[in-house]
C-alpha cells in the first residue's frame, strides 16, 4: 500500500512488479489487491541464473 499511495502522489498512472510463475501464493495477493498479469518475461541476471517471471500492473487511475 506504502508503494502505491507514494507512486499515486507522484502522479504515476501504474505500478508495475514482477513476481516469480511458481509463487502462486504471491499471485494470489497482487490479484486480490488489483493487479493484473500483463505478459511473460524471462530474464538473464548472470552466472547461469534466468528469471521466469510474470510482469504484473495496477492502473492508478
Amino acid at each position: 500500500n506504502r508503494v502505491v499511495d507514494y507512486a499515486r502522489e507522484k502522479g504515476a498512472k501504474a505500478v508495475h512488479l514482477t513476481v516469480n510463475k511458481h509463487n502462486a501464493k504471491a499471485i494470489r495477493f497482487y490479484e486480490k489487491n488489483g493487479f493484473k498479469n500483463m505478459e511473460s518475461k524471462t530474464f538473464d541476471i548472470g552466472n547461469g541464473y534466468i528469471m521466469d517471471d510474470y510482469i504484473y500492473q495496477k492502473n492508478l487511475n
